[in-house]
């Protein structure tokens, strides 16, 4: 599974599908969250359950993304649960805007 926060807007999510197309991996499921308390607006957060052939393609696909700028952070460490946790070049821009300020 991928946790990805993109920037909420239009072709962002389409992007990363053609990422993931390039990649090979079959997408299984897609959950896109727009609201949420922990990212910003102007924020979305999608998980993407994947198919892929073998241990090694998973992460050839988790590299593809990072060799497009996606930003990659692991959470879990189990192989069973792996789940890997990634920013789009777009987000990652509005995540370290000086904008952008914690919830109290």
């Amino acid at each position: 599974m991928l946790r990805v926060v993109l920037a909420d807007r239009p072709g962002q999510l389409a992007q990363l599908m053609d990422r993931l197309a390039e990649a090979q991996a079959n997408v299984l499921e897609i959950v896109h969250r727009r609201q949420g308390a922990h990212f910003p607006p102007g924020l979305a957060e999608v998980e993407v359950s994947l198919e892929v052939r073998n241990s090694e393609h998973g992460i050839q696909v988790c590299r593809s993304l990072e060799g497009a700028g996606y930003l990659r952070r692991q959470l879990s460490q189990s192989p069973f649960d792996l789940v890997n946790a990634f920013a789009s070049p777009e987000a990652r821009a509005q995540l370290e805007s000086p904008m952008v300020t914690e919830k109290g």
